[in-house]
């Protein structure tokens, strides 16, 4: 065998390496983002699950306003949340349903003083922290996943593999409107 086969398998053997080890590290960066969004997800339901109580205890103080809420719900709402878009969607529309249940609640004070009222508003405040918090992990997982992807040489294998960057998730202007839950709680 020729010194020059011997190069030439060489090289092939570390390409063949290298493309291997990095396949490995574009499929732990994109499991790890698709955990993330799942995290969100989950997240996300438990918060519709509490919007959805407090809209429930519209019922008895006003049938319209009730309807109308839950017609916001049935239509805005996503069973599995699977992209950035779909988060801001979501978002938007758990800012709608609150935005119309707490300008119900100023017009029936008894509702407000309902201690299920206070204990779900609580849980609102938890599960927005969580939500927080897990949009910062699905974004910095999305930063390590695109930096294997747009970086060469890396970025041959991903694209031989059919890997993309992902959409981060940022707050969209309009969510800075929405109704400050603690706020609504403390007062």
């Amino acid at each position: 065998m020729s010194t020059t086969t011997i190069v030439i398998i060489a090289v092939v053997v570390i390409l063949f390496i290298y493309g291997v080890a990095q396949q490995r590290t574009l499929v732990k960066y994109d499991e790890m983002v698709n955990n993330s969004m799942s995290n969100i997800s989950v997240q996300l339901k438990s918060r519709w699950d509490a919007v959805l109580a407090l809209v429930k205890m519209t019922k008895g103080y006003s049938d319209y306003e009730h309807q109308t809420m839950m017609d916001i719900i049935s239509q805005r709402r996503i069973a599995v949340v699977k992209t950035a878009e779909q988060v801001d969607d979501q978002e938007a529309a758990i800012g709608q349903v609150l935005t119309h249940f707490f300008a119900v609640s100023e017009r029936y004070p008894e509702l407000k003083a309902a201690s299920i009222y206070s204990e779900t508003m609580k849980q609102m405040v938890g599960f927005e922290e969580k939500v927080r918090i897990s949009r910062m992990v699905y974004n910095d997982t999305v930063t390590k996943l695109n930096n294997v992807v747009r970086q060469f040489p890396s970025s041959l294998v991903a694209a031989l593999l059919g890997y993309k960057t992902r959409t981060y998730i940022e707050a969209e202007p309009q969510q800075k409107n929405y109704p400050d839950i603690g706020s609504v709680l403390n007062s």
